[in-house]
């Protein structure tokens, strides 16, 4: 029998994973929030960045939603940049982090040679 390659995912991927797998249980109902970011890092045994990586994997697939509140708009606004600055919405595919109300125009992608 031959060996098998074993493939090492990323940490975030793996956090990623499993939370999706609460979500899709039943054990955070659509709606609820999740745990912060501490409790969950600490319940994992891991960084926070991890768990940020994590939740930011979850919202770009389209599970989850990120609410930025605040009582000042400007840091609301500044702090809402900076998540978008993770992964701009791109016009090919449609992916990325957009704001709520914001539309992303699609283009098409690279037409094939006429042979």
């Amino acid at each position: 029998m031959p060996l098998q390659s074993i493939e090492p995912r990323r940490l975030y991927r793996q956090i990623a994973e499993q939370l999706r797998g609460l979500i899709r249980a039943g054990e955070y109902p659509v709606g609820a929030r999740l745990p912060p970011e501490r409790d969950l890092a600490a319940q994992l045994k891991v960084s926070r960045p991890s768990v940020r990586e994590a939740l930011i994997a979850l919202e770009v697939e389209g599970n989850t939603k990120v609410h930025v509140r605040g009582i000042d708009k400007e840091l609301v606004g500044q702090v809402a940049a900076n998540i978008r600055k993770v992964r701009p919405p791109e016009p090919y595919k449609g992916k990325g982090i957009r704001y709520l109300d914001e539309r992303v125009r699609r283009k098409a992608g690279k037409a094939g040679k006429a042979k």
